[in-house]
């Protein structure tokens, strides 16, 4: 009966280190687990601090285009304004000339 024993007592043993293994191996998963949460955690934080400056940097330039695009629509203006002002003078002078004229041809 000792054999018999010895082996209960060794499976019992076994068993004993099998369920203590789990219950490490499961606490250091969880462990992991935890530092891997905290990393993703980190990473999505940095994602948006990140986010945060290309936006700025995003806003920097749509507003230095815009300002591009105001100066140059007001050149443009301001030349269309003046070939209207120039061609306004050039069509006085002719009717003025005309009308100069007119007497004379009647």
């Amino acid at each position: 009966m000792g054999l018999i024993e010895e082996i209960k007592k060794a499976e019992f043993e076994a068993e004993r280190i099998k369920k203590k293994a789990e219950e490490k191996g499961s606490r250091e998963l969880e462990r992991i687990k935890e530092e891997l949460q905290k990393k993703l955690e980190g990473i999505f934080e940095k994602k948006g601090e990140l986010m945060k400056e290309v936006q700025k940097e995003i806003d920097i330039i749509i507003n230095q285009e815009k300002e591009k695009i105001e100066q140059e629509y007001k050149e443009q203006i301001s030349e269309l304004n003046e070939k209207v002002k120039k061609s306004k003078n050039k069509a006085i002078e002719v009717v003025q000339e005309m009308l100069l004229k007119w007497p004379e041809s009647h």
